[in-house]
């Protein structure tokens, strides 16, 4: 949790107890939460409940951070299936005290707790527990070359000819004119008084396709991460033309990649606490229109993914120059939070791989069992105008929950028809091209 210490100043310390009641929630639906969907599956009514919890002003605001840790536990009861009692569980959390790998260590201590429970049939009489001594994991230092420190500075004013003759980028994540970036930063969304709302679509690809698809990146020297960024960026050069007035123009994109430096940081995987930062790749845009761009996966695209693959391994296994390592030279954070709203966005799309969970345990015979994983982020109000959050289960499904901030996309269309139904429309054809491509490589394989 975070407190002050005696300057004033944000630290992070251990909360000396827990009180489940302040944690564990049902989850309580506006009556039209669901039943609009357009689509009756269980992912689609799913989408309509991690909006609904990401866009939670309880959950956005964690307002209480001086006494009570920011997350929280809420629980939907599901149908019945093979006469086995289901229910989706969502572990929701500020970023200030944990990353997405975060989740992954709660959710394996919860199974073993739920499991233990459930096999001896022992419950406590307590809902408030002491928690554990010792030290909290922290980030070591980062350090930041002068280079990189001034790079960004000095590429804005120097001739662009200098600039490239010396290495020196306008933007740390190397973005420029020509990178496609969605909108200006903006805190409303449109018609609506509520700040970020976020909106979600999920794409599911079946265990099959995945093994194949996965065989296939083994083939060509390519991690699934970097693979999933080619595909995203050839289905966002087919798709955006006929929405993004001024597309034609743009000549690339710029993803960003989650890294988890736990390794490079000498801290274990399971581990939980803020250990990330961010990896940025270009991608050339392809000017192709839908009709004639066919499926293909040629030399040039394995070239390009394997390359993006190795950068992002690369990346990964530092500590120094990490972008994240920029902040600690913020001496107002709020003030320059507030000073980036109005401003153009530093990427394209962000991407954070949270790779597979096993969620079944060792013992075999598990009295509790976790089927499916869903991740997913609320929208960056200053960030990339589209999120895409992976992670499988083991012998499962791999699911893909995109978000994004209404009106952050910048679509035109209809005057008749609303911002959030064009931009929904338009996600939800990016995703099933994308699943496409991935039915098409998994039968190549």
């Amino acid at each position: 949790m975070l407190k002050k210490d005696t300057k004033g100043k944000d630290i992070y310390a251990r909360a000396t107890h827990i009180d489940l009641r302040q944690h564990f929630h049902l989850i309580d639906l506006p009556e039209d939460a669901t039943k609009n969907s357009a689509d009756a599956s269980e992912n689609a009514q799913l989408a309509r409940v991690i909006e609904h919890l990401c866009n939670g002003e309880k959950l956005a605001l964690f307002d209480t951070v001086g006494t009570v840790p920011g997350w929280r536990l809420d629980i939907l009861p599901l149908k019945t299936r093979g006469g086995q009692q289901r229910a989706f569980v969502s572990f929701t959390f500020a970023h200030y005290i944990a990353d997405g790998m975060s989740a992954v260590a709660f959710h394996k201590t919860l199974l073993r707790g739920l499991d233990q429970s459930l096999r001896t049939g022992t419950t406590s009489s307590s809902a408030i527990f002491q928690t554990s001594e010792g030290e909290l994991a922290r980030f070591p230092h980062l350090s930041i070359s002068p280079m990189y420190l001034l790079g960004p500075a000095l590429g804005l004013y120097l001739p662009s000819f200098l600039s490239r003759a010396l290495g020196l980028k306008p933007s740390a994540t190397g973005s420029d004119a020509g990178t496609w970036v969605g909108t200006q930063t903006f805190l409303n969304a449109p018609d609506s008084a509520m700040p970020v709302t976020t909106a979600v679509e999920i794409l599911s690809i079946d265990h099959q396709t995945l093994i194949a698809v996965l065989g296939a990146c083994r083939k060509h020297d390519t991690k699934l991460t970097a693979l999933l960024h080619e595909l995203i960026s050839r289905c966002l050069s087919r798709h955006l033309p006929t929405h993004f007035a001024g597309f034609a123009g743009k000549t690339n994109f710029v993803s960003v990649t989650s890294l988890n430096l736990r390794k490079a940081a000498g801290i274990a995987e399971d581990n939980m606490g803020v250990f990330a930062s961010g990896g940025y790749t270009r991608h050339e845009i392809d000017h192709l229109s839908i009709e004639r761009d066919s499926i293909n996966f040629d030399d040039a695209f394995w070239s390009a993914a394997s390359r993006a693959s190795h950068k992002t391994a690369k990346d990964s296994s530092t500590l120094k120059n990490q972008p994240i390592g920029l902040l600690s030279w913020i001496s107002n954070f709020d003030s320059w939070m507030q000073g980036q709203l109005g401003k153009s966005r530093d990427g394209s799309w962000q991407l954070s791989n949270l790779m597979s969970f096993d969620g079944k345990l060792e013992t075999g015979d598990d009295a509790v069992a976790v089927e499916k994983m869903f991740f997913c982020q609320p929208a960056h109000a200053v960030g990339e105008p589209l999120d895409f959050n992976v992670i499988s289960t083991k012998g499962g499904d791999l699911v893909i929950c995109t978000g994004w901030q209404v009106g952050a996309i910048g679509l035109e269309g209809k005057a008749k028809t609303g911002v959030e139904v064009i931009e929904r429309e338009f996600v939800r054809n990016v995703l099933r091209d994308l699943e496409r491509h991935l039915l098409v490589m998994a039968e190549e394989r």
